[in-house]
């Protein structure tokens, strides 16, 4: 063995292993497009490499996996296989929350710095729950030494990283002889491969280093009373809301219902004497919530639904389209929140959740604070600023859209709607923003 390279999960657009000659280069063999399920074949796709290695034929026939096939495969079949998948998750997920951009590049973290700030905030406002979190009483022997820590609405993992690893290393002070077990949970579409090369250290955001102490599996449900310390964030203000009902009371009530149900889950999966930690967009005392605050001039929302409507008036998109397209979010007032953890007769309370502390926050627009202090050039500010939004939102423009387009189509449209509204950005920096607006709970299990 001279040298051995590794390269993230790879899935060719035939599902088919590569295994051969590299075409031009008769004395290359190559191995790769494991598809998921190449460990299986391991003996026997060894076995062949070595025949081919020593000029024989392999042992098995091996046409269908020749490289020059892949090579072969046409651009044009590429991007039908992508539509084919983007069709396939708005059928199934409808108007989810999707990652935009490049996965395997923790894109999500790397736009959204004022994500940071937002956890950052979270540890100094209630950082003493931390330590109360983790049960470093000592256990029965019979008993296996464990700390379940979960991060729900993980997205790729890179923004809570920071928090986790203090926590983590709080969790080997007071309890070394416990194991820790770090589970993440998020959207079947989510950007799972950058969450695993944040985990393991092998992706960093610049400026943000951090030593990493996760090395765990990834999980998609926990046991019954199995999670110490849960932090639900990043999706709690996405609602279930069907099309056909969509006034404002409905807003409220379906967002209530799925609070409830929310709650109930963690209160299922949480021991005795857990606890929940949730950060959630909200609305505070002052009616601000994302996007629109007292501190920067335009709100957010507005500024998308107009450009959204020249893009309708222009004809790029139909009526249909632009009423079709929604962000599915609702932002609970803090009386919301918390209501059903204080009310005694709620299944919530029965369920032995107990409110501890609450209160909300805004964190300042990063992008919008560093351009008011330092200026600069107005286009690289509405870069910026813009792409961190269109982060969290291009798949909800993108959903709106007839099933009838292509993907091309599809991206085209988006990246026509965004451009538009970075231009309006860099003509007028000083009015946009996305400052962020939070509800810091916590929450114990009895």
């Amino acid at each position: 063995m001279l040298d051995l390279q590794y390269s993230p999960y790879h899935v060719t657009p035939s599902q088919d292993f590569v295994l051969g000659h590299l075409p031009g280069l008769q004395h290359v063999l190559l191995f790769c497009g494991g598809s998921g399920r190449a460990f299986k074949f391991a003996p026997l796709l060894g076995a062949c490499l070595s025949d081919l290695v020593y000029g024989k034929s392999a042992r098995i026939d091996i046409s269908r996996f020749e490289p020059r096939k892949v090579i072969q495969t046409s651009p044009k079949k590429l991007r039908r296989t992508a539509t084919e998948v983007q069709r396939t998750e708005r059928k199934v997920l409808g108007k989810s929350h999707g990652p935009f951009g490049e996965k395997e590049r923790g894109v999500n973290s790397l736009v959204t710095q004022g994500c940071f700030d937002v956890f950052n905030r979270f540890q100094s406002l209630i950082a003493k729950d931390f330590e109360n979190s983790i049960p470093y009483e000592p256990l029965a022997d019979s008993q296996r030494l464990l700390v379940t820590l979960y991060d729900f609405g993980a997205a790729d993992g890179g923004t809570s990283l920071q928090l986790w690893n203090d926590i983590i290393r709080k969790c080997m002070e007071l309890c070394p002889d416990h194991e820790i077990e770090m589970k993440y949970e998020d959207q079947p579409n989510a950007d799972y491969q950058s969450l695993f090369y944040y985990m393991q250290g092998l992706l960093q955001v610049p400026g943000r280093t951090v030593e990493t102490y996760l090395q765990s599996e990834f999980a998609d449900k926990v046991f019954v009373s199995a999670v110490d310390i849960a932090l639900p964030s990043g999706v709690l203000h996405h609602t279930q809301l069907h099309e056909s009902d969509e006034t404002v009371g409905a807003w409220a009530r379906v967002a209530a219902e799925d609070w409830e149900r929310i709650l109930m889950a963690r209160a299922a999966e949480l021991k005795s004497g857990g606890r929940m930690m949730i950060i959630s967009l909200c609305v505070d005392e002052d009616g601000q919530s994302l996007g629109k605050t007292t501190v920067v001039p335009r709100s957010m929302f507005d500024e998308m639904a107009h450009h959204w409507r020249t893009m309708m008036v222009d004809g790029l998109i139909s009526k249909e389209e632009f009423d079709r397209m929604e962000v599915v979010n609702y932002y609970r007032s803090l009386k919301e929140i918390t209501s059903v953890l204080l009310d005694e007769s709620s299944e919530v309370y029965r369920a032995g959740l107990r409110l501890e502390t609450a209160t909300t926050s805004l964190t300042p627009c990063l992008y919008w604070a560093q351009w008011i202090r330092d200026g600069g050039e107005a286009e690289i500010y509405a870069k910026n600023l813009t792409l961190t939004m269109r982060s969290w939102s291009n798949s909800s423009f993108a959903s709106g859209l007839d099933n009838s387009r292509s993907g091309d189509d599809i991206a085209g449209i988006c990246d026509a709607f965004f451009s538009r509204f970075a231009k309006a950005v860099a003509e007028k920096p000083n009015e946009h923003g996305m400052d962020y607006v939070h509800a810091y709970i916590s929450v114990r299990k009895l």
